[in-house]
């Protein structure tokens, strides 16, 4: 019997529990690995500000736990030296050293260590790849590269890519964008996030026309743009009355979003429902006709592929992670940050909302997002890494 491929992920966080929606795209592509029969192990790290009283500690914290059939390391101290990148990048080295002594002592040495981002957990796995002399591949979801805000870190980046054995971003415009900012930057490939399974296995739930109800799901922060979602919905809501636009997420624009919609006074329309977890999300998603992406930019957008999953129809701004999610027999892409287009999409979707099969909306994410072709995908690009060694 051949021996089992033991695979460590490096990540920036990772979820606290079954319904902590942050970071879900890490354990749900672990999970899957693991449900095909590789060994996986989780190793977290993160520093927290040392003015959060409750979470300061004088030793770093490293928990070690098995859920779900995965190994999770998670590390974390305090950031006693506020906006420096070095000291920064050298206390997650060392955590993370004490969580990857731990996670061998148990599991023995990985084959392959997959680093999820590099900004920081690139810096992590470049050490520990020299250290125990492990192979290693990076997939990027980071949007920061196209805000600007690692261009001091761009040289150690090229550095640690080229020391990788593959580069993967999650969608074909953040490989572009890769390849131009990284200087000497290796060629990086396409490997998209999955879609988790409790998506298509959720009964589809076409709703009737009558409340029409539009959802959004993010971060309440400008560069998911809930400003232009509220606005295109109140020029929608004063044609047909009998519309509803939910509203998941926590953010510092919450107070803006909500004091926009009571100016617009369409707060009895608009609901703000918080952040909630993975399964109520998936319900008020399924419950609703229409998702909408009005972000002025995505690495990838998970969420409009999760409903697609779910057979919803998508409108989405052209924010650069729509382009490999969506295409017209599903969808409707705008302009980002364009009132009058996003509006005409809603009436559009509305007078035709018939039209939209949702059993061939599932067909068509099913043959892109499904777990067992996408983790499939890695695996054999974890053999080929192997193979060469």
């Amino acid at each position: 019997m051949s021996k089992k491929l033991h695979v460590l992920f490096i990540t920036y966080g990772y979820p606290n529990d079954i319904n902590d929606v942050k970071y879900s795209f890490f354990r749900e592509q672990a999970e899957s690995l693991s449900e095909l029969g590789v060994k996986v192990g989780v190793l977290s790290s993160k520093l927290t500000s040392f003015l959060k009283p409750f979470q300061t500690t004088l030793l770093p914290k490293i928990n070690y736990n098995t859920e779900n059939n995965l190994n999770v390391v998670r590390c974390s101290w305090n950031k006693w030296v506020p906006f420096h990148e070095k000291y920064k990048i050298n206390i997650l080295k060392y955590i993370s050293l004490l969580g990857f002594k731990k996670y061998i002592k148990k599991n023995g040495i990985p084959d392959l260590i997959h680093n999820h981002s590099l900004v920081y957990s690139g810096f992590i796995t470049e050490n520990l790849s020299e250290r125990y002399k492990v192979p290693f591949l990076i997939t990027e979801h980071n949007s920061g590269f196209y805000y600007e805000e690692y261009n001091s870190l761009l040289n150690d980046i090229s550095r640690i890519c080229n020391k990788s054995r593959i580069c993967l971003a999650v969608s074909s415009n953040l490989r572009l964008l890769l390849n131009k900012k990284i200087d000497k930057s290796p060629d990086w490939k396409i490997h998209h996030n999955l879609v988790s399974e409790i998506f298509f296995d959720q009964k589809i739930n076409k709703q009737p026309k009558n409340k029409f109800t539009f959802i959004g799901i993010g971060n309440l922060i400008n560069e998911k743009n809930f400003k232009l979602l509220i606005s295109s919905f109140y020029n929608f809501n004063k044609i047909y009355p009998n519309s509803f636009l939910k509203i998941i997420g926590n953010g510092k624009e919450f107070k803006k979003l909500t004091s926009l919609s009571e100016k617009l006074k369409i707060l009895s329309s608009v609901s703000f429902l918080g952040q909630l977890s993975r399964i109520k999300t998936m319900k008020e998603l399924n419950d609703s006709h229409v998702f909408i992406s009005s972000s002025n930019y995505e690495t990838f957008g998970i969420v409009s592929a999760e409903a697609l999953a779910l057979g919803k129809v998508v409108i989405s701004t052209d924010n650069m992670g729509s382009s490999d999610i969506l295409n017209k027999s599903v969808s409707i892409t705008v302009p980002t940050n364009d009132e009058v287009e996003m509006t005409n999409a809603m009436i559009n979707i509305y007078k035709n909302y018939e039209k939209y099969d949702p059993i061939l909306i599932r067909k068509y994410a099913v043959g892109k997002f499904s777990p067992k072709i996408i983790t499939s995908e890695l695996i054999l690009k974890y053999k080929q890494i192997l193979d060469k060694r």
